[in-house]
């Protein structure tokens, strides 16, 4: 349901408006203080996930200020989407300290079935930035406490996140070795999904084609936005490994519009400059020039630096590309400033 949001849950298609104002009525209202703080934590992702980052740290700081006698679990979770929030606006800083302040919360109260889940989503969100080693942490203490627990299917979805962290850092190896021992326990279906579009991509890194190509098949057409996004995304690279960048612009078009209900703003703007990146392939140099336009904003909209400065440097080629000369030095001398 909707309050499974206050979780890290993904985002649904079906969520709408009246959602978020069902949500803002039980955390006002609720007398048990873990639903209030369960709704509230659940409206402030909905708000930052429809770019609203800044209303969405003021209503959860206000339920924190307003909430009286309420345990420990429910004050971690409003924390954890405010550390959420801010550590997609850009606020890496006050982003780890709300983190710092929910894990010490959910470790005071024994929450370990929930720390497992806010460790792994913590991961995700560090993945999704490059900062691969800060995962590798978080998801080392995921799969210990796991461990413990026996519980299977967690231990799956650890092993898949480290799995997909290891991927994108470029550790080929390391990666097929982990999505291997993920496939050795029982999960749920959707974990199933997510493991399979995730050895799509390493079979992509490792330019095994047919392999990515029959994985990404078997993927369900009923994903969950994310999840779907994320299949598109393999697509569309797929697609230019084949050298066919019509077919990447539709798929890495899917991926930014399903990243954007997922509320995922970084990755649609990775997905964004995949798009401009086929365009440009095509010879589609206006469309192109958007995609990368779009995927700027998105950039600094999150301050993720790396992203900006691989999108400028595609602008610039663009710009020098129409004799846009001077335009497009300056975007290669920004893009070059944000390197120190």
């Amino acid at each position: 349901g909707l309050l499974d949001l206050s979780v890290c849950a993904p985002l649904r298609d079906d969520v709408t408006l009246a959602d978020l104002f069902a949500l803002d009525w039980l955390a006002e209202v609720h007398p048990d203080g873990l639903v209030a703080a369960q709704a509230a934590a659940a409206a402030g992702r909905l708000r930052a996930a429809w770019g609203q980052p800044g209303a969405a740290c003021r209503m959860l700081r206000e339920h924190q200020r307003n909430a009286n006698n309420i345990p420990e679990i429910a004050i971690a979770l409003v924390d954890q989407a405010e550390a959420d929030v801010l550590f997609a606006a850009g606020d890496r800083e006050r982003a780890q300290s709300a983190w710092d302040r929910a894990s010490w919360r959910l470790r005071k109260a024994q929450a370990r079935p929930l720390l497992l889940t806010v460790l792994r989503h913590r991961a995700s969100a560090l993945i999704g930035r490059g900062l691969h080693q800060d995962a590798s942490a978080l998801l080392r203490e995921a799969r210990s406490l796991a461990r413990e627990q026996d519980e299977a299917g967690v231990r799956s979805a650890c092993l898949r996140a480290a799995a997909d962290n290891a991927t994108a850092a470029g550790e080929v190896l390391g990666a097929e070795a982990l999505y291997d021992q993920a496939a050795q326990h029982p999960a749920p279906p959707r974990e199933v999904e997510n493991r399979v579009i995730g050895a799509a991509g390493l079979a992509l890194a490792r330019a095994d084609k047919e392999h990515a190509r029959s994985l990404l098949l078997k993927a369900a057409p009923e994903l969950l936005p994310l999840a779907r996004a994320n299949r598109e995304r393999r697509l569309a690279d797929l697609a230019m490994a084949d050298e066919d960048p019509a077919a990447a612009q539709v798929h890495a078009l899917a991926a930014a519009e399903a990243y954007a209900i997922a509320g995922e703003t970084v990755a649609r703007a990775h997905a964004l400059r995949a798009l401009g990146d086929a365009a440009l392939a095509q010879g589609a140099i206006t469309r192109a020039a958007q995609a990368y336009r779009d995927a700027i904003t998105g950039y600094l909209r999150t301050q993720d630096h790396p992203g900006l400065r691989r999108a400028l440097k595609r602008a610039a080629i663009v710009e020098a590309l129409v004799g846009q000369t001077e335009l497009a030095a300056r975007l290669d001398a920004t893009a070059a400033a944000l390197e120190g």
